[in-house]
């Protein structure tokens, strides 16, 4: 299992945000309420965001002057894909300047302290991007992440939870809410949590799965297998998913045609990728045991034969 799933905590997954409509433009933008500058995003993983945006160099405030709040979001996303925390703090600094109550200076400052492990800090910087924002669900998601972080787990469940209440759309809350599930054995949560995080994301290796995990533990062998079979559709140079498969076909379903199958692909995958080690000499003495099983010998084949009645003279 562990070389399936991923540990419970994805510290390491990070929801941005995307800007989806204009802000109002007239002089009062600036004191506008904090919802303004929230009712208008949406999130987006961090694979969705190109690090090539992010300036080499950090241009002066006045010249950033120019760019509105949602331009500056999509260049602090880019930075934070490039890690490179000094831009992300100046673009956090402009944003707190621009739109003082709104939420996403004080979130990038967030980022930017977890990076450098300033706890205490991306804590302080969270709760308040929160309390700017209540209704904002990627606020609670990097909230609940710190505070899984920190092992606070009880009130790290109650951030996540909050967060996709308010967001359904946060496939990365999703995919942490179904590992946790998963590892507090509530597979009928984990499965919903991996299926829905599917509905948005179909080819995420970590919900498929978690979502074939999820589904043998909870006794649905064909939906384990189905979740896999995509898994191994979606990455077909991945072995382990296909390994996966052969073991729930001949250990759980004890169909021994359909595990040969499946170790044959795993190995087909592993010899072009050259890979060796234990796991090539498993998979080999697998598929020397499966191939003797289900071979068929002629002898055995004729003793099989109806008998052929006695004809008495």
């Amino acid at each position: 299992m562990k070389n399936i799933l991923r540990a419970a905590a994805i510290i390491s997954a990070v929801s941005l945000l995307q800007a989806c409509a204009t802000a109002p433009a007239d002089k009062k933008t600036a004191q506008a309420p904090a919802k303004v500058y929230s009712r208008s995003v949406a999130s987006m993983g961090l694979n969705q965001v190109q690090a090539s945006s992010c300036p080499k160099t950090m241009k002066s405030q006045e010249f950033y002057a120019k760019s509105d709040w949602k331009e500056l979001i999509g260049l602090a996303n880019a930075c934070v894909k490039g890690e490179r925390w000094a831009h992300v703090e100046a673009f956090a600094e402009m944003l707190s300047i621009r739109d003082p109550k709104a939420p996403w200076g004080a979130y990038y400052w967030a980022l930017a302290a977890e990076y450098r492990n300033d706890m205490a800090r991306a804590l302080w910087m969270i709760e308040l991007a929160v309390k700017k924002a209540p209704d904002v669900g990627i606020l609670h998601f990097q909230k609940g992440r710190l505070l899984w972080k920190e092992d606070s787990h009880s009130p790290a469940m109650e951030a996540l939870v909050k967060a996709v209440q308010l967001d359904g759309s946060l496939t990365e809350a999703h995919v942490f809410l179904g590992q946790i599930y998963f590892r507090d054995q509530e597979y009928a949560k984990s499965t919903q949590h991996f299926y829905t995080a599917l509905q948005s994301r179909p080819s995420d290796p970590i919900a498929l799965s978690g979502l074939a995990e999820s589904r043998l533990q909870a006794g649905d062998t064909s939906g384990a297998i189905e979740a896999m079979k995509r898994a191994s559709l979606a990455y077909p140079d991945r072995y382990e998913f296909p390994l996966r498969e052969a073991y729930i076909f001949e250990t759980v379903l004890g169909d021994k045609v359909q595990a040969l199958q499946a170790y044959k692909t795993a190995m087909g995958i592993i010899s072009s990728k050259r890979i060796k080690g234990a796991t090539v000499s498993t998979v080999e003495k697998k598929i020397a045991e499966l191939e003797k099983v289900t071979r068929q010998p002629t002898s055995a084949v004729a003793d099989k034969k109806a008998p052929v009645p006695e004809v008495k003279r």
